[in-house]
């Protein structure tokens, strides 16, 4: 194969690339739904890596890094906003952090040259959301989480000068709740630098709301803290949803384009 048929064929990959994200995003969008927690930014080195896997666009940064830049123009073209993960790389951990905390003890040097490549270019490619993993990093911090650690976020805001949303993994993950309570976790993802904690039932939601709120009261996190948040939060919305409106739930089958999805499974050859 010439470097010319090379150069091709990775230019068609990417547009494919681009072009799934966009039909994903249509039929996102037409659902009402317009947040993505997508790109996955990890770079897969370790093959016993499982929880990642093919979840990963690839085994090196360069080729993760392109996918993850065609993911985001791609949503963001179909008018949904996405979210880089899982800082600052899970591609290269044993444990699964759905059940359990895992580490990594690579240097800072090897975390810049592989893990953090693509959440550069993810950046740079205007990612609206980054989210926090639950991971210990040796490298940024020995004793907490990520997701709670004051250096893991202001590694991300300065060196990385992300300015944007930097939201928690699912803060119900047993990396967390098997060392935290679930307020006290909220309250220290908070304190730590996430504008956003992010639960999946409404149980935990309302106890973590409440451990915050306690917090605020007891002068154990301070108001001007959240507010900077909030105001975060609230220009996103500024910014992306000025003319949002309720989606009509029966005539989701007319909005959704049913053509464009079969017709790609086809083209990658994934139809069956």
């Amino acid at each position: 194969m010439t470097k010319q048929e090379v150069n091709d064929l990775s230019y068609e990959i990417i547009g494919a690339a681009i072009e799934v994200h966009k039909i994903l995003a249509d039929e996102l969008s037409a659902c009402g739904v317009n947040l993505n927690y997508s790109p996955c930014c990890d770079v897969w080195t370790n093959p016993k890596n499982s929880v990642i896997g093919d979840r990963a666009f690839g085994t090196s940064p360069e080729d993760v890094e392109k996918h993850v830049s065609a993911a985001i123009r791609g949503l963001h073209a179909g008018n949904v906003l996405s979210c880089a993960k899982h800082f600052p790389g899970h591609g290269d951990t044993l444990k699964d952090s759905h059940y359990d905390l895992p580490y990594i003890g690579k240097t800072k040097e090897e975390i810049e040259k592989v893990e953090l490549t693509p959440f550069i270019k993810a950046s740079k490619s205007r990612v609206e959301f980054v989210m926090m993993a639950h991971l210990v990093v040796d490298a940024i911090d020995k004793e907490l989480p990520t997701s709670l650690s004051k250096k893991a976020y202001s590694y991300l805001r300065e060196e990385l000068k992300f300015k944007k949303l930097v939201i928690t993994d699912d803060m119900e993950m047993k990396a967390i709740t098997n060392k935290f309570e679930n307020g006290e976790a909220a309250v220290k993802a908070i304190k730590a630098g996430a504008d956003i904690v992010l639960y999946r039932s409404m149980e935990s939601t309302k106890e973590a709301f409440l451990a915050v709120k306690e917090a605020v009261k007891l002068q154990k996190l301070k108001k001007d803290i959240l507010e900077e948040k909030i105001k975060r939060v609230f220009q996103c919305k500024k910014t992306h949803f000025k003319e949002y409106k309720p989606i009509y739930i029966p005539a989701l089958q007319k909005l959704i384009p049913a053509k464009k999805s079969p017709e790609m499974l086809e083209q990658l050859g994934l139809q069956e």
